[in-house]
């Protein structure tokens, strides 16, 4: 009997890289950029290239470890995955917040309720603009 290779994809594993990452994403530094991982890890792993970043991202959103968020721009932003909560996002300048809503599981069971689906999660972005935006005079 010879072995092949079962024809699975593999599941990424923990890399240095990976786990310098995700250290970024979570001390407490949340809805960054790629970019700014890799300028928050330049003196840490200042060998770490910007595409290393990018692979690392999409390996630990694989993995369940990372969560892309919409900031409304054509940069993704990436945070730890955590407790289940909302975001707003600032439509000027761009900045998104964390928002705890009641409960927000409940949700998912009203979806399934409501439409026979399996609902495996969901992702709720409100929109407006923040404090700091608002203080600023319009832009013509």
């Amino acid at each position: 009997m010879t072995r092949g290779t079962d024809n699975c994809p593999q599941r990424p594993t923990l890399t240095r890289h990976r786990e310098a990452v995700l250290a970024v994403l979570t001390a407490g530094h949340v809805h960054l950029s790629a970019q700014d991982v890799h300028d928050a890890l330049r003196g840490p792993a200042p060998d770490i290239a910007l595409a290393t970043v990018y692979r690392s991202l999409h390996a630990l959103e694989k993995l369940g470890l990372v969560k892309a968020v919409d900031a409304g721009t054509s940069a993704k932003r990436y945070e730890a995955v955590r407790a289940a909560h909302a975001h707003v996002r600032c439509t000027r300048c761009g900045k998104i917040e964390d928002l705890t809503l009641p409960d927000p599981e409940d949700l998912d069971h009203l979806a399934r309720k409501q439409t026979g689906y399996d609902v495996q999660g969901h992702d709720i972005v409100f929109e407006g603009i923040c404090p700091e935006c608002q203080t600023q005079t319009p832009q013509s």
